[in-house]
């Protein structure tokens, strides 16, 4: 069955160097560790690190654990406002109706709120003209504390932190001082897209807290596309076994229609190929997302159970039962994460597995 091996080592001192890089900065790092649903062994490992708060943007994720550490959910629906049992200590939203249901809920508790801004991204957020009007509404509620301010980047419009994001975020801040006399005691980034700022210094000087989660667990920033310095990139590699191997004869003659699919696929390396079938396909984690460990070894498709496999040009010698290892990104880990056809192993070294 494949596997996929999480090196927990690399991880952890990709979380290192990101961390001595914030408070370098004046900002406290939250980890984003929804890639790996906030598994527990990875929670308890981040927390003798020193961080006392890790973001997941699903409720299920942060209720795995028990580890004494703060919860900062990052998406919350109305329903979920409404019935479901938050098992967590802060809230990320920019919608009003969400944040009354919070208020109305009558259970006791108090809900911790940070109002997400709008500042390029254009997926949530609250418009900045209308952020001051916003948060007086929220502190006049019951039950409610503004515990933040909040602004996402790069997941939706590769939108970057910069001069002009310094300036709307400064006159935002601002306007909510003069109007309501609420000062934001955190103002909160995330993305790995801020990772760049962090480094050059150029972030605005209003922002103490940044939440990164792809720079951590992959060493690479894909709104850059490539790899950030100093960071290690060989945490998640799937390993998926050779079903057979065969020398066929490839070429583009016949009739041909769509794969399973709706791709029209065209050969460019014809004549006589060795090709492997592999345990795994798309179901497991998506092919476009992957790169083989070894540089002869090309991916020549897949379907939703099986991946094939060019190892023409591989030097090493694959048998059937043994294993085509393949380094992966962002999307393709988090799908082979989630996948019961995907075997996890958590490690620090080939011999000693964890979880």
């Amino acid at each position: 069955m494949a596997v996929l091996k999480v090196n927990i080592l690399s991880i952890i001192n990709n979380l290192k160097t990101v961390k001595e890089l914030c408070e370098k900065r004046g900002c406290v790092l939250v980890p984003v560790t929804k890639i790996c649903r906030s598994e527990p062994v990875m929670v308890e490992a981040f927390k003798d690190q020193g961080i006392d708060m890790i973001a997941d943007s699903c409720l299920d994720s942060l209720s795995r654990f028990d580890t004494d550490i703060n919860r900062f959910l990052l998406k919350l629906g109305l329903s979920d406002a409404r019935y479901s049992d938050l098992d967590c200590e802060y809230i990320y939203t920019s919608s009003m109706a969400v944040i009354k249901a919070l208020s109305e809920r009558g259970d006791g508790n108090i809900y911790k709120v940070y109002l997400a801004l709008e500042l390029g991204d254009l997926r949530e957020g609250i418009l900045p003209e209308e952020l001051p009007e916003f948060t007086g509404a929220v502190l006049r509620m019951p039950d409610i504390i503004v515990a933040g301010l909040s602004a996402n980047f790069g997941c939706l419009m590769g939108r970057l932190p910069d001069r002009y994001v310094s300036d709307v975020l400064g006159e935002a801040v601002d306007s909510v001082r003069k109007k309501t006399g609420f000062e934001f005691d955190i103002v909160s980034f995330g993305g790995t897209a801020v990772y760049p700022a962090l480094i050059d210094g150029t972030l605005p000087d209003q922002v103490n807290q940044v939440r990164i989660g792809e720079a951590i667990f992959f060493g690479y920033n894909l709104c850059m596309n490539e790899s950030v310095p100093d960071l290690i990139g060989d945490a998640f590699i799937l390993s998926g076994e050779i079903l057979e191997i065969r020398k066929k004869y490839v070429d583009n003659k016949g009739k041909h229609g769509y794969n399973a699919f709706g791709e029209e696929i065209r050969i460019t390396d014809t004549g006589y190929r060795i090709r492997a079938v592999l345990d795994f396909g798309e179901l497991g984690a998506p092919v476009k997302g992957m790169a083989p460990m070894d540089p002869g070894v090309c991916i020549s498709g897949s379907t939703h159970d099986y991946t094939v496999v060019d190892i023409t040009g591989s030097k090493n010698k694959y048998y059937a039962g043994e294993s085509v290892d393949f380094k992966l990104n962002y999307c393709s880990a988090a799908q082979a994460y989630i996948s019961p056809q995907i075997k996890k192993r958590i490690y620090v070294n080939e011999t000693s597995i964890i979880a």
